[in-house]
């Protein structure tokens, strides 16, 4: 049996940041083939890109709210926070293993985005630029989540003075931005650089005052994590993470009403047990919809991609009550109706909803001559129904597909029924760019019918009974 030592493990990290390093170079050129189906040529993109960068502080804070960044197994917990070993050496090397694991996808998601974005001026200083900044911002979100954790959540230790820290820390990048500065620019990254290296320091002083209690509450939800992830059941990693943060508040606060109809009741019921934390997070992703319509050109392809990520948080949201009925097969029998009429109330109830949260973040610019809002609604729309395509499809069962197709068939099949959804919501987002906000005499019946293609699909998927519904 191989014997795991440092070296073993130090190699696999150096090999894992080659991979890296060649995605870096390879992955943008696929940015650019996507900059053909959605043309962008933004010139506010690393002004947008620094106001993204100072508004992080807030997620930090929320996400230290949440119970922070680290998740441990329960043999963890047990065994070594349990003993009396320093907290320090057992959680360091694993905060600082995801500040890395961050800041290196962000990395090269940045040069992706770049290259989206119409690409770099004068050869790779503008990509790396922009890699940098999303880079140490990565890595500092992870490092004040940690912080903000012990702040929050701690029970002893200097919590006041790690929380006056730990604010003091991002204020001279927000003092960067608020100035008219660039974080691209030498003397922005430096600053980013040094902010992300003090919020390191100071996780790593208050990681001696870990509430261990909190960390029990995620670990329960690792075994999970584990097993969605080796199904590509992203949706699944998603709600465990959620689920282990989230926490009903003293005192029950009811959404749910008899007067409501059922597909309502059942919407409002499934959110009432957190009920200030969905409202935080559809606040949040209301006031970034409205802000992107506001001061964006929604005609440009990455401003449209943006929107749709936003509708897609949004209608991740409230697609729980979908997701829930989906997941209790068992109860069919109880419909007197069968399960179809369940589903199409639940859907209908979420995509209604979602499109009024829309509405409410863009309605003010409503007008007959407005088709960015217009846009802006039908994206929601198709952010709706990609979500309840991924709640109504549940967690796979891999038995049944291997009865059934063969091993040699579980990967594709995986990947397929993990990106069906935001695939649904892709084809939406590119149909709307060409037949819509760009529309041409020659081809636009061609692409209102791809427009309307996908949305057919996802609604006869979700609505499908679970009665008659394939083995999953």
């Amino acid at each position: 049996m191989p014997v795991v030592t440092p070296g073993s493990r130090l190699r696999d990290d150096l090999y894992s940041l080659y991979l890296v390093a060649l995605s870096w170079l390879v992955l943008p050129v696929y940015g650019k083939a996507l900059a053909l189906v959605l043309p962008s040529n933004t010139p506010m993109f690393t002004r947008w890109l620094d106001v993204v960068v100072a508004g992080t502080a807030l997620a930090a804070v929320w996400w230290g709210v949440q119970g922070g960044p680290l998740v441990v197994s329960r043999a963890a917990v047990i065994y070594e926070l349990g003993s009396p070993a320093s907290r320090l050496g057992v959680l360091l090397p694993r905060l600082l293993r995801q500040a890395l694991t961050g800041a290196v996808f962000a990395a090269v998601g940045g040069a992706v985005l770049l290259a989206i974005n119409g690409g770099a001026s004068d050869g790779v200083s503008d990509a790396a630029a922009v890699s940098a900044v999303c880079a140490t911002t990565v890595a500092a979100i992870v490092f004040q989540g940690a912080l903000w954790l012990v702040v929050i959540h701690g029970e002893s230790g200097p919590r006041l003075a790690l929380g006056i820290a730990g604010a003091a820390s991002p204020l001279a990048v927000i003092g960067v931005v608020a100035s008219g500065g660039s974080l691209s620019d030498p003397a922005g990254i430096g600053t980013l650089a040094a902010s992300t290296t003090v919020s390191g320091v100071l996780a790593a002083i208050a990681l001696r005052w870990t509430p261990v209690e909190q960390l029990w509450r995620r670990a329960t939800a690792l075994d999970s994590i584990r097993s969605a992830m080796q199904t590509f059941d992203f949706q699944r990693v998603l709600l465990d993470l959620r689920r282990a943060g989230d926490r009903p508040l003293p005192g029950r606060l009811t959404l749910a009403r008899s007067w409501m109809p059922l597909p309502l009741w059942r919407q409002m019921a499934s959110m009432q047990h957190s009920a200030t934390r969905h409202a935080v997070r559809l606040a949040a992703v209301t006031v970034a919809l409205a802000a992107i319509v506001f001061f964006a050109d929604a005609r440009e392809g990455l401003v449209l991609l943006a929107i749709a990520a936003c509708a897609g948080f949004l209608a991740f949201e409230l697609s729980g009550a979908l997701a829930a009925t989906a997941d209790q097969s068992v109860f069919v029998v109880h419909y007197p109706r069968g399960s179809g009429p369940v589903l199409r109330g639940q859907l209908i109830t979420m995509v209604g909803l979602t499109l009024g949260v829309a509405a409410i973040a863009v309605g003010w610019q409503w007008s007959s001559t407005s088709p960015e809002v217009f846009s802006v609604l039908v994206l929601c729309g198709y952010g709706a129904l990609g979500a309840a395509l991924q709640a109504r499809l549940g967690s796979p069962n891999l038995g049944a597909y291997v009865d059934v197709l063969g091993p040699s068939a579980i990967g594709p099949l995986l990947w397929a029924r993990a990106m069906f959804g935001p695939a649904v919501a892709f084809v939406g987002t590119v149909a709307l760019f060409h037949g819509v906000l760009h529309r041409t005499a020659e081809t636009w019946h061609g692409w209102a019918t791809v427009l309307l293609a996908p949305a057919a699909v996802a609604i006869i998927v979700v609505t499908w009974p679970l009665e008659k519904k394939a083995p999953q």
